[in-house]
Parts: structure tokens; C-alpha cells; sequence
């Protein structure tokens, strides 16, 4: 068995194990290291748990400096979001979850740009609808 089939097979036992409190249907995807976790889950919350999970796993590659030194640069300009996902891989940061409004998400973006590092900013932030 490979390196990316056997971390493909350790995150799925402990995604496994950690799934009593809530219904989970997360696959897994490796690739020389690289996590694709996809599937559905009922929350952002269990989104991000299962996140934590397989970046716990050895032998995952993961850009954890990355992902704190945009956080630092969201708290500057005032952006305390959340519901707001911040992955990093080789330089390029994800965005994903929910902001108030277009501004938000616009800053965001910017504030990820800026950071040192970043190669790629990928933008998947949702505005929330207006009740």
C-alpha cells in the first residue's frame, strides 16, 4: 500500500471513530500528501472538525503557518468571521463559509492577498441571504 492510500485510510478510520455525535458521509483523496476531504456534512462546525481530524493524521501535508498568518491579517483589518474556512496548500489559500455582505467578502479576499507567501487566493465565500 502507498503513502497517500495508507493517510487515505488512517483519516477514515479516525473520521470513523470521531462520527458518534453526528451523521457524517465524508470521502477521502490523497495525493502525494495533498487532503481532498468531500461529502456532506450537516454544519460548517462538523466541516471543520473533520478538517482537523485528517490534519492530524501523519504524513499530511499542510500549510498550517499560512493559514495563521492570513487569520492574523483578517483580525487586522477588523474581520472576526466565524463562519469563515481557511485552508492552505502549496500557497494557494481557500475561502469558504458565509460572510454579512459583499464588503466582507471583498476584504477577505484582500487580506489574504496580502499575506506573504500566497501564491493563489480562491475565493468560495458566500453572502448570507437576508432573512
Amino acid at each position: 500500500m502507498n503513502k497517500d492510500k495508507i493517510i487515505e485510510k488512517n483519516i477514515r478510520e479516525k473520521l470513523e471513530k470521531e462520527r458518534v455525535s453526528y451523521g457524517v458521509d465524508v470521502n477521502v483523496r490523497c495525493i502525494n500528501g495533498h487532503v481532498t476531504l468531500y461529502g456532506i456534512v450537516d454544519n460548517l462546525s462538523e466541516k471543520n472538525h473533520a478538517q482537523k481530524i485528517a490534519e492530524s493524521v501523519e504524513g499530511v501535508e499542510k500549510d498550517v503557518s499560512l493559514v495563521n498568518l492570513v487569520v492574523q491579517k483578517l483580525s487586522r483589518y477588523d474581520l472576526s468571521l466565524p463562519d469563515l474556512v481557511i485552508t492552505a496548500n502549496n500557497g494557494t489559500v481557500t475561502l469558504s463559509g458565509y460572510v454579512n455582505n459583499l464588503k466582507e467578502k471583498e476584504l477577505a479576499n484582500e487580506a489574504a492577498q496580502s499575506v506573504n507567501g500566497v501564491k493563489k487566493v480562491i475565493n468560495h465565500i458566500k453572502i448570507r441571504e437576508k432573512s
